[in-house]
């Protein structure tokens, strides 16, 4: 069996590392999800906690051709989950990334062995002060032309997320950036997802560092429920249907657009060409329609630098 390289130190490593002596003392809780003797299927999420199809193509397949990976609990470090990931114990992937250039050899070996799969392409234009290290617009558009080729458009959803409204990035300047980006990606995706910003500490932290004054409650201006509405107008004249992620707020509602979770019944069957009944994820955010999925990967370990992110230092 081919030992994967994990962001998991193993015991050795462990023990090397805190210095430990008498490592026995060490306890760590396994939890072995073996997906073989219980004969169940997952839908593996690639990942909400890193970009795996931009940096770590490289581990992801070195995983997948020993047919597991194990991924610490993020709220209890001592407790590790071994996902199965092979063929026959994957309903489909989900990948999330900004940029899937490098992740070619890995989309080529899934479609050579018939795997479902699909992408959650997140393109928002914000630029490098915000976006340091992610493509620019221009090149992550071609990047979703040429995987649309490749897998169809059906099986990528293009998220515009999140929606910083900041005395730089107005409701204007919003509708001037998603109706480009919409015009460009008319036809090479199944549609559209939006959510507002969060702002976890770690996101008021280092947004702080710009020059920039950011309004945390955009759905009090008395123009929000019109910016939706230009929203949705923008991309229903692209033919792209726009939902929200973890948007309860009746605005969105009024102006057309459902809160029609990420990961979703009526997707993953264009995915997977079959219908998949779940229940929906309870460990996500309040107001999260998703189903429920297996996430691999680990936190803090993503390079492109978005200020905003949760899931960055």
């Amino acid at each position: 069996m081919i030992r994967c390289r994990n962001k998991i130190p193993s015991f050795s490593q462990t023990t090397m590392q805190k210095g430990i002596e008498n490592w026995q003392l060490l306890t760590i809780e396994i939890r072995l999800y073996n997906c073989a003797m219980a004969n169940e299927k997952n839908v593996i999420s690639a990942s909400r906690r890193c970009d795996i199809p931009a940096f770590q193509t490289e581990w992801f397949l070195e995983s997948y051709e020993a047919g597991f990976c194990e991924v610490t609990n993020p709220f209890n470090p001592r407790q590790i989950s071994r996902i199965s990931l092979k063929p026959e114990h994957v309903t489909a992937f989900i990948f999330w990334t900004r940029n899937p250039s490098p992740f070619w050899p890995a989309i080529e070996l899934l479609l050579k062995q018939k795997v479902p799969f699909g992408f959650m392409l997140t393109i928002n234009g914000y630029g490098k002060e915000i976006e340091p290290m992610v493509p620019d617009w221009q090149a992550a558009v071609a990047s979703a032309e040429m995987l649309a080729q490749t897998i169809g458009p059906e099986k990528i959803i293009w998220r515009y997320d999140p929606i910083i409204i900041s005395n730089f990035t107005d409701f204007a300047w919003h509708l001037r950036k998603f109706s480009q980006l919409a015009a460009r990606l008319n036809g090479k995706v199944n549609g559209c997802i939006i959510s507002l910003i969060d702002y976890y500490r770690k996101t008021r932290r280092n947004l702080a560092k710009l020059p920039i004054s950011f309004n945390e409650h955009p759905e009090t201006l008395p123009d929000f429920g019109g910016f939706l509405s230009n929203l949705q107008a923008a991309a229903g004249a692209q033919g792209i249907k726009l939902g929200s992620c973890c948007e309860t707020d009746q605005a969105f509602s009024r102006a057309g657009i459902s809160n029609t979770g990420c990961i979703n019944p009526e997707w993953l069957q264009k995915i997977t060409g079959y219908p998949v009944k779940l229940p929906k994820h309870k460990g996500q955010r309040p107001g999260c329609q998703c189903v429920v999925s297996k996430d691999i990967g680990a936190y803090d370990t993503c390079k492109h630098g978005c200020l905003y992110c949760y899931a960055g230092r």
